[in-house]
């Protein structure tokens, strides 16, 4: 009886070891799928490399900004439709752009000019006016010369500076539909060097 014991034992054992046995095969098919995952793992690097690839993408884009940015400088001049040059009597001094801002108060137009003469000129010896006109082309009113504010006095031969004019009326600022711009050397204080003595 002892014996068939033993042997009952030894049986125990062996199904013990082939359940350890099973087990192992089990563990080493898990560090195989392990090992798959890895792979995958490899396969995210891969498309971490695809997104570094993007990068160069991202930078002509950010190329194309800049010269879209470029572009608009080059468009900085701004030829307002609704306005239009009236008057210039300064062949050196040449309008070239122009654009206007309402306020509760005033109608402001910026106005940009390059100087085409071979001479240093003062902005401010020049005569601006802004002629402001309504819907139907009928002049508005004004009480007074336009005053004008020069953002740089003075004007090298080929620079371009700008001016601020605001014409001096009663009528409300959002009457304006249209205005003219004038440069010219009429008025006391016009005694720049391209004004004829």
């Amino acid at each position: 009886m002892a014996g068939c014991s033993g042997n009952d034992t030894d049986t125990g054992d062996d199904d013990g070891t082939n359940a350890d046995g099973e087990s192992n095969d089990d563990s080493a098919e898990s560090e195989d799928t392990s090992g798959d995952d890895t792979s995958s793992g490899d396969s995210g690097g891969g498309g971490s490399n695809n997104a570094e690839d993007e990068d160069p993408e991202d930078t002509q884009s950010g190329d194309q900004d800049s010269s879209e940015n470029e572009g608009g400088n080059d468009e900085e001049f701004v030829q307002e439709s609704m306005g239009s040059v009236g008057r210039d009597d300064i062949s050196e001094l040449e309008i070239v752009a122009w654009e206007s801002e309402v306020t509760d108060i005033e109608f402001n137009v910026r106005v940009a000019i390059r100087n085409n003469g071979d001479q240093q000129a003062d902005a401010r010896e020049y005569t601006y006016q802004i002629v402001p006109y309504d819907e139907s082309g009928t002049a508005l009113e004004t009480t007074g010369d336009s005053v004008a504010y020069p953002t740089t006095t003075e004007i090298g031969p080929d620079e371009v500076s700008s001016v601020e004019a605001t014409p001096a009326m009663d009528a409300d600022p959002e009457e304006v539909a249209s205005y003219e711009i004038l440069l010219h050397c009429d008025g006391p204080f016009a005694e720049g060097v391209y004004c004829s003595s």
